[in-house]
């Protein structure tokens, strides 16, 4: 995770943006306190999150995980990619 601070973030707003949707490495804005930290995250993995939390609390993503548990193992380099 990259920090720094709200001055530095200022000046390299438009550019701090860009990073966090092409790297999705979250960048951390520290304040003078902790309480007053904010972290800066792209809408698409800031979605990502809140569809796993979702899932999570509807007790779906446990249901996923048990059938996957289930499937048989297939290591990545056996997946025929253009088939899927």
């Amino acid at each position: 995770m990259i920090t720094l601070t709200p001055t530095k973030f200022r000046n390299n707003l438009y550019e701090m943006i860009r990073q966090v949707n092409t790297d999705h490495v979250p960048i951390q804005i520290i304040g003078k306190t902790s309480d007053n930290d904010a972290i800066l995250i792209s809408k698409k993995d800031w979605d990502s999150i809140q569809e796993t939390l979702y899932l999570y609390s509807t007790g779906s993503a446990d249901e996923i995980v048990r059938r996957d548990k289930e499937d048989d193992f297939i290591p990545i380099e056996d997946i025929d990619w253009d088939t899927l």
